[in-house]
């Protein structure tokens, strides 16, 4: 448990104390994460997700993809349990669950990975970069995988491609954190999520990086022995394909 660099005392932050944000979206780890790294170096740091009704009535979603994601939420305030913080999950509206920190806190910074995802999604961050800018809030966004935003064309992607491939980890030093405690979350809004998200599924994966190692593990040691034979096979291919998807899709 970390008690050296972060002082135990700061359970008692200050009314409109200045904290960056951390919005998680299709990025639920705690490793090889920019946004997280640049935040802990910055100061003091709240981690949050938002269950948007905006995507959840979205017809790409199912509640397959929200158990996934809360399972994911769970595993990593597993992680986070030693360091006596949270996730801080909001269900409504993104503006409208920073403002409920921002009675709370005064919010220096957000930090986020751009989202590689549907057009509402997009009309979204240029909302939320509206709000940022009228509160005088600097939003840092990292690029997603070799992802580049606003291209004209393709050149030289694949020697960018590379490169971001080659690069190393940005790997956040959590143990030299200041994290937003559980006594000072507790006291924000919390969302009343649906009793079927926290219900697992037996037929479905399970969502967090615990689950996505022993996923890999799975398939690198047994069940890809056959995968060139049978991924071309309905009932085969169940078993012998890596089961990877989910797990890369919401960056874990």
């Amino acid at each position: 448990m970390p008690t050296d660099n972060v002082d135990i005392a700061l359970n008692n932050h200050k009314q409109n104390d200045e904290v960056n944000i951390v919005w998680l979206k299709r990025d639920l780890r705690l490793s090889d994460h920019e946004p997280l790294a640049a935040s802990i170096k910055s100061g003091l740091t709240l981690l949050y997700y938002v269950f948007e009704p905006l995507l959840i009535a979205d017809p790409h979603y199912d509640e397959r993809h929200w158990r996934f994601i809360l399972q994911s939420i769970q595993d990593i305030n597993t992680q986070l349990a030693s360091y006596n913080t949270a996730v801080y999950v909001y269900y409504g509206e993104v503006i409208a669950g920073l403002n409920e920190i921002q009675k709370r806190f005064k919010i220096s910074s957000l930090y986020s990975h751009e989202e590689v995802g549907i057009l509402s999604t997009f009309e979204r961050d240029k909302t939320v970069k509206s709000w940022c800018n009228s509160q005088n809030i600097t939003w840092f966004e990292s690029a997603s995988g070799a992802v580049s935003r606003g291209k004209k064309n393709r050149n030289n992607w694949d020697s960018h491609w590379h490169k971001v491939m080659k690069a190393e980890p940005h790997q956040p030093t959590l143990s030299s954190a200041v994290f937003v405690n559980n006594e000072v979350l507790v006291n924000l809004a919390k969302p009343s999520l649906p009793p079927t998200w926290y219900t697992h599924d037996e037929f479905m994966l399970k969502g967090g990086e615990l689950w996505a190692h022993k996923m890999l593990q799975s398939f690198l040691t047994e069940r890809g022995k056959n995968y060139h034979y049978d991924i071309s096979k309905p009932h085969e291919s169940r078993k012998s394909c890596s089961r990877l998807s989910p797990y890369l899709a919401w960056g874990i």
